[in-house]
């Protein structure tokens, strides 16, 4: 996902998403949820990616996007993704460690000096 590099300390973000097969006969929307707010980087790059997919498949695939915490908090983004109520989530640094504790790291303030570092990790 696109986003400009002030977003990266104030938003950093993960897509997680949970595969789901569907039949091929059927037209299929992806279900993503987040707590960036409509007209962020983070919509703007999910609204393109939904142009770019609806535009390569015939429009027979399609994300639809939840943004502003509309489905609730992340630890409900991830419930909800569990019971396979929605197939994707863009979740902060501190969403994604309930799942991953090693990426409390990005929360250290003053960790990176460089964009480029960040980038690394």
């Amino acid at each position: 996902m696109a986003c400009n590099q002030n977003d990266r300390f104030r938003f950093t973000g993960f897509s997680l998403f949970h595969c789901v097969s569907y039949g091929a006969e059927k037209d299929t929307i992806i279900k993503i949820a987040t707590l960036a707010p409509e007209g962020s980087s983070w919509t703007k790059a999910l609204n393109l990616l939904n142009t770019e997919v609806m535009k390569k498949t015939e429009k027979r695939v399609q994300f639809r996007a939840y943004p502003g915490g509309v489905l609730g908090d992340e630890m409900d983004m991830l419930r909800k993704m569990k019971i396979g109520q929605i197939q994707g989530a863009v979740l902060t640094s501190g969403g994604l460690s309930a799942l991953f504790k090693e990426i409390d790291v990005l929360q250290i303030p003053f960790l990176f000096q460089k964009y480029e570092e960040v980038d690394a990790v």
